[in-house]
């Protein structure tokens, strides 16, 4: 799971961007240089954060 810092979502997997979209630079070049980029689905920042299982939700459970 991630968990996005800007808008606070979380989700399963990141989106995959071209860098060369990403930074609006592709209609500079012939090609895309292929390197990628992943961002939030919800609102394709790429301030996130891998977020570890939580141990809060299995502590619940437990009561």
């Amino acid at each position: 799971m991630y968990k996005c810092l800007d808008c606070g979502e979380t989700f399963e997997k990141p989106l995959e961007q071209d860098l060369d979209i990403f930074y609006g630079v592709a209609s500079e070049f012939n090609s895309l240089s292929g390197k990628k980029i992943e961002l939030c689905p919800y609102c394709e920042s790429n301030n996130f954060t891998e977020k570890e299982e939580d141990s809060e939700e299995t502590y619940l459970n437990e009561e």
